[in-house]
């Protein structure tokens, strides 16, 4: 994978982290968001931050696993 490519792949990553944060942050007082969701939230950013080498990001998603 090209320097292009990760920064391309990076954009992405925080892309979609932003949008699902602000997606959250929109819901109705009352709503929930499902505990399998956040789940699969973390572990694809989990995964997709090792791939591209971004250790801190990591290490803050494991965090939030526990």
């Amino acid at each position: 994978m090209n320097l292009v490519n990760v920064e391309k792949y990076k954009n992405s990553l925080f892309g979609n982290i932003k949008n699902k944060l602000s997606d959250w942050l929109e819901l109705d007082v009352g709503q929930t968001i499902p505990a399998q969701e956040i789940f699969r939230f973390l572990h694809s950013v989990k995964g997709s931050a090792g791939m591209l080498q971004l250790c801190g990001l990591m290490a803050i998603t494991e965090k939030l696993f526990d």
